[in-house]
């Protein structure tokens, strides 16, 4: 019969290979994706794309309606300019916002606090 200290031993290492095969790969992948700009690359990409698909149906659209009322949507430049620059704006907020959605999720990685428990700790508080 084994012994308790036997018994102790073999749970403990058993815990450890448990440790060793499902949860530090994904702490690994925590780790890589909190100290890399992977994240922030993927969504600054992802905005510039859904900026132009707003601004892209939007223009659609008002082709559309001029075209029911038998208008011709041609733009003047000073349209045309203004357009350019609130889609530049647009772009730009989308951008800030990401960077700064990004960095506190980093930071919730890298400190393990983040989620529904960081909410629920804000709301204890009176923060939220």
């Amino acid at each position: 019969m084994a012994s308790y200290d036997d018994i102790m031993a073999e749970i403990t290492r058993q815990q450890y290979d448990d440790y060793i095969d499902r949860f530090l790969p994904i702490e690994n992948q925590l780790i890589d994706l909190a100290t890399s700009d992977e994240l922030l690359n993927d969504q600054l990409a992802r905005n510039v794309e859904t900026v132009d698909q707003q601004y892209a149906m939007s223009s659609k659209g008002n082709e559309m309606q001029s075209g029911r009322m038998g208008l011709d949507n041609t733009k003047t430049a000073q349209q045309g300019t203004n357009t350019g620059l609130s889609k530049s704006l647009s772009l730009a907020s989308a951008q800030n916002e990401s960077r700064s959605a990004i960095d506190d999720l980093q930071k919730s990685i890298i400190t393990g606090v983040g989620g529904s428990a960081a909410e629920s700790t804000k709301n204890q508080q009176g923060l939220a």
